[in-house]
């Protein structure tokens, strides 16, 4: 049984393509549109080769020994194997991987950008500062031979790109469900096209969010002097800033947890570092955006932005998690 959380594909409709099957000596195709599976024509023999329509490109394949079953712990004998309820089952699949092929994607790492070789777990999770997690997974990747892969799951999955068998790309997920797409280009730009359509597509986002973020980086010290440091080093620099970020470490909850942590941690930080920055001459930005990152804790239950007014601008809330202050920069000189 699948319990889901379930999301829907193709949210804006599904293209309307003429699947065709054809059978030669080679094997049985199944083709929609520009991409083909072909079946092998032998008995007792399992192998899906994926490649574009035309020919001109072999892709990727699905050959013997490449789809299982797994248990764990695994059984010490075949008459344990009659009762499987204290065994976890996972399902898994090994696309190849040919010789030079690179593999990109799968959210946001602080691993190399060539996947190859790397075990990954998509499960978001609060991964540190030392790990190759960050906090944005994304089951989907995208091969350097013109076709990506995506995962339909949401739960955990497991990948060995390269690294438990050189050849081949392994996914597997805990229980008997495993489901995949696969999507042709040719070019990179298609694919991506072709998964947004699958998908969705994201919503827009504002054009000053692809300025330059200057973090505290977990500074302890939110003083006048010190937020001003941060950015008198961008002035002396000569480097626009748009968005100045708090890290979680200005909320007190991070060192003694106060059930007022909010507002009392809000009135620390503003009252000593100003909601109105006063920023010398020279400093290139007319406008900064302060981006708040908050630990949620009960006891900000009782918190309300409405509270809190910088001026003709009020707080916004962007994400559970995140504060955004949208405040007019004046200049000092």
């Amino acid at each position: 049984m699948n319990k889901g959380p379930h999301f829907d594909l193709f949210p804006n409709g599904r293209p309307k393509i003429e699947p065709k099957v054809s059978k030669t000596e080679k094997g049985t195709t199944l083709s929609a549109g520009a991409l083909s599976a072909t079946i092998h024509p032998d008995e007792h023999t399992f192998e899906i080769r994926f490649h574009s329509t035309d020919g001109s490109n072999a892709l990727t394949s699905l050959l013997g020994r490449s789809v299982g079953l797994a248990y764990s712990p695994a059984p010490s004998s075949p008459m344990q194997t009659g009762d499987m309820r204290n065994f976890k089952h996972y399902i898994f699949t090994q696309t190849t991987l040919g010789i030079g092929e690179s593999v990109h994607g799968l959210g946001e790492r602080f691993g190399a950008f060539n996947k190859v070789g790397q075990s990954i777990s998509l499960w978001n999770a609060d991964g540190g500062t030392s790990s190759d997690q960050a906090y944005k997974n994304v089951s989907f990747w995208l091969s350097s031979r013109g076709y990506g892969i995506f995962i339909d799951t949401p739960g955990k999955v497991e990948l060995e790109i390269g690294s438990e068998r050189c050849s081949r790309v392994q996914t597997s997920v805990e229980g008997q469900r495993l489901k995949w797409y696969i999507i042709y280009g040719p070019t990179p730009k298609e694919v991506l096209q072709r998964y947004a359509i699958l998908t969705g597509k994201p919503s827009k986002v504002p054009s000053w969010s692809f300025g330059l973020w200057l973090s505290t980086s977990f500074t302890t010290n939110y003083d006048e002097a010190t937020v001003n440091s941060f950015l008198e080093g961008m002035r002396e620099r000569d480097t626009q800033v748009d968005v100045f970020h708090y890290d979680c470490f200005w909320m007190k909850v991070r060192r003694v947890l106060c059930p007022l942590f909010l507002c009392t941690s809000f009135s620390l930080v503003f009252a000593e570092a100003y909601i109105t920055l006063y920023i010398t001459a020279g400093l290139h930005v007319d406008r900064l955006r302060l981006r708040l990152r908050a630990i949620p804790r009960p006891q900000s239950a009782d918190f309300s932005p409405e509270r809190l007014r910088t001026g003709q601008e009020s707080l916004c809330v962007d994400q559970p998690l995140h504060r955004t202050v949208r405040c007019r920069v004046q200049d000092r000189s």
